[in-house]
């Protein structure tokens, strides 16, 4: 997982932040938040299909909670970063959504984790990102 977001943190530090280049926090795949900047604070998640598979992505309000008061906290821009399979690398940012008119947050049960081979499903707070609210950061290599 380490090596997926190291990836993508080169791809953008390339593009849109070459000027302030991200560093990844820590090397803990069980960290909320995975990058950040003199500017910005991201977690980073890797999506094994597609774009365009769903047409929405889920975000778990704690995951949200602790991104949006780090930001606050250190006047940060909070962002959601997500990358797939098919190699792009999308953003939403958080203040801008909460802008937009905040997250409709609604309790689904889901696996405990996506990553890990805990799949008890708990229930879990989460809202759904829409395509049209998020940005295009950067493209992966076909190589990766």
């Amino acid at each position: 997982m380490i090596d997926n977001e190291l990836k993508v943190i080169e791809v953008l530090n390339k593009g849109i932040f070459a000027l302030s280049p991200l560093k990844l926090k820590s090397d803990d795949q069980y960290s909320f938040n995975d990058a950040y900047n003199k500017n910005i604070i991201a977690e980073l998640k890797h999506r094994q299909f597609i774009i365009g598979t769903y047409p929405d992505y889920m975000l778990e309000k704690d995951k949200y909670l602790r991104l949006m008061n780090i930001a606050t906290s250190t006047r940060r821009i909070a962002y959601y970063i997500n990358s797939f399979d098919s190699g792009e690398i999308i953003g939403w940012s958080l203040m801008g959504l909460h802008r937009l008119g905040g997250l409709n947050w609604q309790t689904k049960l889901c696996p405990k984790t996506t990553e890990f081979e805990d799949n008890e499903k708990i229930e879990k707070t989460v809202a759904f990102l829409s395509l049209d609210h998020a940005s295009l950061l950067g493209k992966l290599p076909k190589s990766i």
